[in-house]
């Protein structure tokens, strides 16, 4: 390990030189140029979405804000308990179906993503709209919770878009995934200057932030079934039938175990919000949903690369290139480093007056919790690389016993970083999550493909 951990740094230390005084090296790769596609679209959405935060949090004051923050990360983690990660499977298998040119099985790939997708949506919306009131009862909200947490339920219903979404990144039609992030921005952006504009409550922040996104939902299903119709996807071949084999156990097995380690991925995404909320208080779970919003200016357009790459990383494994594949995965992570260092130092160098001008004084007290944030999020972002190539290798079971093993200890570390120092104990534990994660997944594939430095 040790031989192979000296060279592998000596073969990246001469490539990454290269890189740097070749920079256009770089452009070569088709996969920059789809990135920058999306990277367009989410600049633009997540400019929307800064202005749509802003509007909302000086309207109803960080408390209140507070009540859509919780009520939407308890729709999303129910979505995220219930919801396949059909995407992926769509996007590993149907590339090894086109490779091999057998449109039969990749109909049947996507028709039975569609069929857990629905499934799926309609049994997370039902148990998250009727364990609203217990939910509500256990954490000792306010009763008035009840209703936002049932509104934001209906965003789990209208969640059945990983099959969409795969189809979409499978055919590289990431032009049509940048405009669903503006239109649905766009949309709650208007219905949100309406409400600052007419002085609206809650409530009517409330719907335009759940009705939004759930446009944004249909415009992604509406796009994938107009790809599907052009290349003939949805037409079904005569003859054929789910019983025929065509891998889809194995696309099944697949689903489920990607689906799990999404399950267990659940602490370190949603439940930060709801220790936040309950051993510090609404308005610091306000808060952090504002830095995590601003951290999202840096770590949403970064995620392009996340949904580019995995395709380029399916199909290149199913070419035999894997070492190839693991290379690219570590290029586009320096990549990736090189825009996140310029923008910490921008964001953090100015906080301390633009964060209090915009969102209010009350931000005064969070400048040096908004910067621990920051540093924490700029390194997610670099090492999020990692997953995309861990999963198209195939190791889903071993992301899902890592993902498990790493949130059960974000659950104690945010439990006890909270007591003891509030909102910015939180964050250290989600630090240390993200850390260990990576490094498990970088040992398991070091392990597995090389007993020498990549050529």
């Amino acid at each position: 390990m040790k031989s192979f951990t000296n060279g592998y740094i000596k073969t990246w230390s001469r490539e990454f030189g290269s890189i740097i005084k070749n920079p256009k090296e770089l452009l070569r790769y088709k996969l920059l140029r789809q990135v920058s596609i999306l990277l367009s679209g989410d600049a633009g959405a997540r400019l929307l979405s800064l202005i749509t935060l802003t509007l909302t949090v000086r309207t109803t004051g960080a408390e209140l804000f507070g009540v859509i923050v919780v009520s939407e990360a308890y729709a999303k983690l129910i979505d995220r308990l219930f919801n396949f990660q059909s995407w992926t499977g769509i996007i590993r298998f149907g590339a090894q179906a086109i490779q091999d040119n057998n449109q039969t099985a990749l109909k049947h790939y996507i028709r039975v993503g569609f069929y857990l997708d629905i499934l799926s949506s309609l049994v997370g919306f039902l148990f998250a709209f009727f364990m609203a009131p217990f939910v509500v009862k256990f954490f000792k909200w306010d009763p008035t919770m009840v209703y936002a947490i049932k509104a934001y339920s209906f965003l789990v219903m209208f969640n059945f878009t990983g099959t969409a979404i795969g189809i979409l990144r499978l055919t590289e039609k990431f032009s049509l995934l940048a405009w669903q992030r503006i239109f649905y921005a766009s949309i709650k952006l208007i219905a949100v200057s309406s409400g600052w504009l007419m002085k609206e409550g809650l409530k009517f922040f409330l719907l335009s932030w759940v009705l939004s996104e759930i446009l944004g939902y249909i415009f992604l299903i509406v796009s994938a079934f107009i790809v599907m119709r052009k290349k003939k996807w949805i037409r079904k071949d005569h003859g054929s039938s789910l019983s025929q084999h065509y891998s889809i156990g194995a696309f099944i097995r697949f689903t489920l175990w990607t689906n799990l380690s999404s399950t267990v991925d659940i602490p370190s995404k949603f439940l930060d919000t709801f220790i936040v909320s309950s051993f510090v208080s609404l308005e610091a779970a306000g808060v952090y949903k504002v830095f995590q919003q601003i951290g999202h200016v840096l770590k949403k357009p970064m995620e392009p690369f996340y949904q580019v790459i995995y395709p380029h990383f399916s199909n290149d494994i199913a070419k035999g290139l894997s070492r190839l594949a693991i290379k690219n995965a570590f290029r586009s992570m320096f990549f990736t480093a090189m825009i996140v260092i310029i923008f910490l130092v921008i964001s953090i160098g100015f906080s301390s007056w633009w964060l209090p001008a915009i969102f209010g004084k009350m931000f005064y007290r969070f400048v040096s919790d908004f910067a621990i944030y920051m540093i924490i999020t700029g390194l997610s972002v670099v090492l999020t690389n990692i997953n995309p190539i861990f999963i198209a290798l195939g190791f889903v079971r071993e992301n899902f016993l890592i993902q498990a093993i790493v949130n059960l200890l974000f659950l104690v570390t945010a439990w006890i970083g909270a007591i003891h120092w509030e909102l910015r104990g939180v964050i250290i534990a989600f630090g240390i999550s993200i850390l260990l994660s990576s490094f498990f997944k970088v040992v398991i594939i070091a392990r597995r493909y090389y007993t020498e430095p990549l050529k």
